[in-house]
């Protein structure tokens, strides 16, 4: 049950995920900013642990003691900012190791997170207003722990073949330090594909 509970956590990542993705508006801040963010590394990681930190608290705050964060209703205002933070590091790290890997793992890993959030949230919104079976429950806790299983495979399978990929690319300078913390830079063909070519803090 304490591991159903912490789903919408696992499922927080896609939700991220999307974001970033989507992110055309950074040509609406100042040139000096814009490039601040293009050339410095550190400034992304730490912008995405911001930004990590910042859709926790929106939800209320995450707190280590569950007992503590029930006491009182939670908002942006009133969260464990210490907790949250905390939490956006270790999901940030998460998250880049996850996002070290090639198109069709990535794809199958935030596709897995997404049934497995919705699955999630869903039978908890039927289950307090008892518009579910208590079988039915079980079955879905069941399914639920079977893609938590499945969604670690693939994120260790994309993780490890993906390294596999850039140290036969890079050989002996493949460092996996520029791996997990460094830039990825992408070349684009003319057929619209692309390959990675290399990774540069």
């Amino acid at each position: 049950m304490e591991l159903t509970k912490n789903i919408p956590k696992i499922a927080f990542l896609f939700i991220i995920y999307v974001i970033i993705a989507g992110n055309y508006t950074t040509h609406v801040l100042s040139c000096q900013m814009q490039r601040f963010l293009e050339t410095s590394i550190i400034s992304r990681h730490i912008m995405g642990i911001l930004l990590f930190y910042f859709f926790i608290m929106m939800e209320g705050g995450w707190d280590f003691d569950k007992n503590v964060l029930n006491e009182d209703i939670n908002n942006w205002a009133s969260g464990n900012t210490i907790h949250s933070l905390v939490y956006a590091v270790i999901l940030y790290i998460i998250f880049i190791a996850v996002a070290r890997s090639k198109l069709i793992p990535n794809l199958f890993l935030f596709g897995t997170l997404f049934i497995l959030y919705v699955i999630n949230v869903h039978t908890t919104y039927l289950e307090k207003r008892n518009r579910i079976t208590k079988e039915r429950v079980k079955v879905n806790r069941k399914i639920e722990k079977t893609l938590i299983v499945f969604s670690i495979l693939i994120f260790f399978y994309g993780l490890f073949d993906y390294i596999r990929y850039k140290i036969k690319k890079h050989k002996n300078k493949f460092s996996i330090q520029t791996f997990i913390l460094g830039n990825v830079i992408c070349h684009y063909k003319k057929n619209g594909k692309y390959l990675i070519e290399k990774i540069t803090v």
